[in-house]
């Protein structure tokens, strides 16, 4: 996609879809075009997208009640938000939550193990842990055939798999590892007891309704 055309979808989007409400004061002006070029990414034709959804939805910010018109970008982990025309990014502070108000899904800023801030979307919270997912798409440079017998791959955005989360009270958060072993220790003293509920209840550690039900349990012990 050339930047020309980048720029007439950009334009497109701006004059289809209006953002409701003031403009919160902790939303840091960068339009769509600079996060993308921030990434150092050559745009030409690729395929998917670095969008989870197609369009802007309504959403909350923080504890506001005004109604904006926001699209996340799992690609640059950026919430983007139309005011005033202009597309913006929102920084991401620990407090904040975006709550997308037709979907059902909140998402909350925790930091990782580097200390980097990014986007959770909240599938239990409790007075000890948050459940979390992180959604991410990555994207993939072309790629030439270099024989005859190689195969053209061309440049696209790839959603990659969901990875789960426990997300603290300081705002952190932890992977929840695929291993067993390595699953149980991130409860801490409460290991053995979740291990034994796990396999009580033949829980898959894997599975997102079976990883509330861990939550859950974990939150009244």
């Amino acid at each position: 996609m050339h930047l020309k055309v980048f720029k007439s979808l950009l334009f497109s989007c701006l004059i289809a879809i209006s953002a409701f409400g003031q403009e919160p004061i902790d939303i840091e002006f960068a339009n769509r075009f600079k996060v993308i070029k921030k990434n150092d990414i050559s745009w030409g034709d690729y395929q998917g997208s670095p969008y989870l959804e197609k369009n802007y939805s309504p959403a909350k910010i923080a504890a506001s009640d005004n109604i904006y018109s926001v699209k996340y970008n799992a690609y640059t982990d950026q919430m983007e938000v139309i005011l005033n025309g202009d597309v913006k990014a929102l920084n991401p502070i620990s407090n904040y939550t975006v709550e997308f108000v037709n979907q059902n899904k909140v998402y909350k800023v925790f930091s990782n193990k580097k200390g980097e801030k990014g986007y959770f979307v909240v599938l239990f919270e409790g007075e000890k842990s948050v459940l979390l997912v992180k959604e991410t798409i990555k994207f993939y440079y072309e790629v030439k055939p270099k024989s005859g017998y190689d195969k053209y791959k061309p440049a696209q955005f790839n959603r990659e798999k969901d990875r789960f989360y426990m997300g603290l009270k300081d705002a952190s958060s932890t992977l929840l590892s695929n291993k067993k072993k390595d699953f149980y220790t991130t409860f801490g003293e409460f290991s053995e007891a979740i291990k034994k509920f796990v396999k009580s209840e033949k829980l898959n550690v894997k599975d997102s309704a079976d990883l509330i039900a861990v939550f859950k349990y974990y939150d009244q012990l």
